[in-house]
């Protein structure tokens, strides 16, 4: 296959791609109340073209050490997408699967 062609190729599947990465929470705010809070960034892939062609790449993605470690345990924790608390918990909180 050339590399033409499997660029295409990535970029046919890069919304499904983008629309599993934003499950993970990447893109949304943490919501920790703390000033200074970054969201990360995620672009929008569905109508800009070179959006797609820098995802396929590896550009276009902001993501926050939080918003990782967020990823890394809902991977660990199979699929729970749990909030993210820098203070100590009174009562057990909502996830999402």
């Amino acid at each position: 296959m050339s590399l033409p062609l499997l660029s295409r190729i990535m970029m046919l599947f890069l919304v499904s791609v983008v629309q599993k990465i934003k499950r993970f929470g990447f893109g949304s705010p943490l919501n920790l109340g703390f000033p200074g809070e970054v969201t990360g960034r995620l672009n929008d892939v569905r109508n800009d073209m070179f959006a797609r062609a820098t995802m396929c790449f590896g550009y276009g993605l902001l993501v926050t050490p939080l918003h990782l470690a967020r990823a890394y345990a809902t991977i660990g924790s199979y699929g729970m997408l749990r909030p993210v608390r820098l203070t100590p918990l009174t009562e057990p909180l909502e996830e999402t699967r």
